[in-house]
């Protein structure tokens, strides 16, 4: 009786284990295992073209992008760092006018010999007012006409240097000077003089210029004597604002 028992629980046991066998295998053997995923062996990236920083794939080699032509051209070519126009410095003056004669004589013409006026990246521009009477009307009617024939500073520096400022002495400078009387004296009594003078009148009373000497720089007005170095600073602050940015050549 004990052997039967042993012997059916065996066949149970083997019946259990068929049975489990049976359950697995089919489910097995209908599934195939899933493939190592393959990383692209192509790299993408963005171009120069289309942006300034190339982002490559990480599992790719990063590329020689000096190969790569760059959307923008080299720069050949250099813009001059002096302006195409001169900074013009107004200045409004009378020959009879103390003040005017020392800013001529201590800071206008020494500044007129040296950089940014040598080189043609400044220059003055004189606007001679009549405004000490007849005498005064008549010397700025001679600087216009002296400016026709001869050089201009040079009749100006004899003008305002001497103790008696007269038309006489105006005309004596001009002879001085290798200018012609003939023409001199033609042109003081032309109406376009009185027309330039009027010209330089009206160009004041609109700058709002009521004293001499008075410097205009850049539309800034200067009353007065004005040091060296104030004009100085102003021209070249004008020049760093309208002059075009000098580039770094290549090729």
């Amino acid at each position: 009786m004990r052997i039967i028992t042993v012997i059916v629980g065996f066949l149970l046991l083997l019946a259990v284990v068929v049975a489990a066998l049976f359950l697995v295998a089919p489910r097995g053997a209908s599934e195939s295992p899933k493939p190592t995923p393959q990383a692209s062996p192509i790299a993408e990236y963005f171009t120069i073209e289309t942006s300034p920083i190339a982002v490559f794939s990480s599992t790719a080699p990063v590329p020689d992008t000096s190969a790569i032509n760059s959307p923008f051209p080299t720069q050949t070519t250099c813009e001059s760092s002096i302006p195409a126009e001169p900074i013009v410095v107004q200045v409004f003056d009378d020959f009879l006018c103390p003040y005017c004669a020392r800013e001529f004589a201590e800071v206008l013409l020494p500044l007129s010999q040296q950089s940014p006026f040598t080189d043609s990246q400044a220059e003055f521009q004189f606007v001679t007012l009549p405004i000490h009477g007849d005498d005064s009307t008549a010397l700025a009617k001679a600087a216009l006409c002296a400016a026709q024939q001869i050089d201009d500073w040079q009749f100006r520096q004899r003008l305002y240097a001497a103790p008696d400022k007269n038309p006489t002495t105006a005309q004596n400078f001009l002879i001085e000077l290798g200018g012609d009387v003939r023409q001199y004296q033609d042109c003081l009594i032309a109406s376009i003089t009185e027309e330039q003078l009027q010209a330089n009148i009206t160009l004041a009373q609109s700058a709002g210029v009521n004293a001499t000497p008075t410097l205009i720089i850049d539309g800034k007005s200067f009353v007065g004597a004005v040091p060296p170095e104030n004009i100085l600073y102003e021209i070249r602050k004008t020049l760093a604002q309208t002059s075009p940015k000098s580039l770094e050549c290549e090729g």
